[in-house]
């Protein structure tokens, strides 16, 4: 859903990728670190995509505490230091 979310605001669709953000957001296992990391990445670039930049770092960040080391949580690191938020 995170994926469809994201491609659903670059095609301006935003009512519709709200939905599937908030269906993501319901499924994610909050045990499986990867995947909390991976679906909020998505979710923040989705975010981005519509100019809801505060809410996008907030997505990045929480990708980033998830799981700092691994894949999804190292590149919304860098989506955040490239938006200049990484120390907010």
């Amino acid at each position: 859903m995170a994926n469809e979310a994201w491609a659903l605001a670059l095609m301006g669709r935003q009512r519709e990728m709200e939905d599937a953000v908030a269906t993501a957001l319901g499924e994610i296992d909050p045990s499986l670190k990867a995947v909390v990391a991976s679906v909020n990445w998505r979710i923040g670039k989705a975010l981005v995509a519509v100019q809801m930049a505060a809410e996008a770092m907030d997505h990045l960040r929480t990708a980033c505490q998830a799981d700092p080391q691994g894949d999804n949580g190292a590149i919304a690191r860098l989506e955040l230091e490239r938006h200049g938020a990484l120390g907010d």
